[in-house]
């Protein structure tokens, strides 16, 4: 875990900043594709939903990641309420910054209870 990300803060201006410059990926997982698919939303909307995120909505972190998989580094999940399709629903998002890649990985998008 790098220790400048033990701040939420610090973590979602580097996040934010890696968006903007296009350093990012949203990993491709079942849960993530279909949250996206039954409310058509392309990679722009999922960008826009994660640009709101601030201090406030963290529901943990910051933690190491623990299975490797995609490189060891600092995560931070977040519950934001957006109205979709007319209902409010709650969203889980989990990023990770890999200690060894200069981008934001978006682990997990999609409907907190799914």
């Amino acid at each position: 875990m790098n220790p400048r990300f033990r701040s939420v803060k610090a973590f979602l201006e580097q996040v934010f900043e890696y968006v903007r410059s296009s350093n990012f990926e949203i990993i491709a997982r079942d849960k993530n594709k279909a949250f996206a698919q039954n409310y058509g939303l392309l990679t722009e909307h999922l960008i826009a939903i994660i640009k709101k995120l601030h201090s406030g909505l963290t529901y943990e972190g910051p933690m190491e990641e623990n299975d490797g998989t995609f490189g060891y580094g600092t995560i931070y999940v977040f519950y934001i309420n957006q109205e979709m399709d007319g209902e409010k629903i709650t969203i889980y998002i989990k990023l990770k910054i890999p200690d060894d890649k200069e981008c934001v990985l978006v682990l997990s998008i999609h409907e907190k209870w799914q």
